[in-house]
């Protein structure tokens, strides 16, 4: 009923939610929304329920309600779509600019090229999700109205995953596609 209802804060029409015997293949706790339309519906993974309290376990499932209320899988197709074309686009000028169109060896230098175009964009790409991420957090702490419980959730997590919890500046830049766990318990310490 309380997921009901956060979904509802969202404007989300939620038919559904479901528990996924998930312990049988991983050890992870998790969430997530899927369908569209009337067929919405919230996947609960049963590690999650067993795992962690029924405050901690809302916190996950708002924060993935957060995602949907943002839009974050819409701008993340849309992002997508255009950061594609544009990788084409480049590819294309580079082959038309030395002439390699139809020539065997071109195969590996869009090997190389995405390679090097996924490498140079991947601390955007791990910044737009970082700021996805914070987002939900913010969402999932005005929803619940219990940022406590957002940081025992994330304390938890951390140690089921033993996560770097304040990894270095560059790490966090290159590899982070979240926000490090003590800048997200900092954020719930600080909200208001």
């Amino acid at each position: 009923e309380q997921i009901i209802n956060i979904a509802g804060k969202a404007g989300i029409e939620v038919k559904e939610v479901l528990v996924a015997d998930a312990s049988r293949k991983t050890n992870k706790a998790n969430a997530y929304f899927t369908g569209i339309g009337g067929s919405k519906r919230i996947v609960v993974f049963d590690n999650l329920i067993n795992n962690f309290s029924r405050k901690e376990t809302l916190n996950v499932i708002a924060h993935e309600i957060g995602h949907w209320y943002n839009w974050h899988i819409f701008k993340s197709i849309i992002i997508g779509i255009i950061s594609g074309t544009a990788g084409l686009f480049l590819i294309n000028a580079v082959f038309t600019y030395f002439n390699m169109v139809g020539d065997f060896k071109s195969i590996l230098v869009i090997i190389l090229l995405i390679s090097i175009i996924s490498f140079l964009s991947l601390p955007l790409q791990n910044a737009v999700s970082r700021t996805f991420e914070r987002q939900a957090d913010n969402f999932t702490m005005q929803a619940t109205e219990n940022p406590d419980a957002q940081i025992q959730l994330m304390l938890k997590l951390a140690e089921s995953n033993l996560s770097n919890v304040s990894p270095h500046w560059y790490i966090k830049y290159f590899l982070y596609s979240h926000p490090p766990i003590m800048e997200r318990i900092e954020a719930a310490k600080n909200f208001d």
